[in-house]
């Protein structure tokens, strides 16, 4: 992460509750990293998010009821666990950032990409790190 974030790139924590599936991290491993970079100035350079999916080919999708130990798949997970973890680490203003200004940021540069035409550009900012 470290040599990526030192080139200013944007990195992304993504799926997080996906404990331990599909290659996933657990949240628990990824709360110091998380935790360490910010700490050490990235958070303008961080988003975190994660993936919920409630229907899938227009029929309710539960991905829990395959894999019974997802216990964190559910829609605001970020809100109920992660940013309660942060919160208690003292990174209050990185939440704020996260919320706001990240997410503006990045919705703004795919807002110009997609008016100008350039959607070679959002496809390669959105493959995963």
């Amino acid at each position: 992460h470290l040599r990526t974030l030192e080139k200013g790139v944007t990195i992304s924590f993504d799926r997080m509750g996906l404990d331990g599936i599909l290659g996933m991290p657990r949240d628990i491993e990824r709360y110091p990293v998380l935790i360490g970079l910010i700490a050490a100035g990235y958070a303008k350079q961080i988003t975190i998010s994660h993936d919920y999916v409630a229907t899938f080919l227009g029929r309710a999708f539960d991905l829990r009821s395959a894999f019974p130990n997802l216990v964190n798949y559910y829609p605001t997970h970020l809100f109920k666990n992660v940013i309660p973890v942060l919160k208690k680490a003292g990174m209050v203003d990185a939440i704020v950032r996260f919320c706001n200004e990240n997410a503006t940021k990045l919705a703004d540069d795919w807002m110009t990409q997609l008016v100008s035409g350039n959607t070679r550009a959002m496809e390669s900012r959105s493959r995963p790190c």
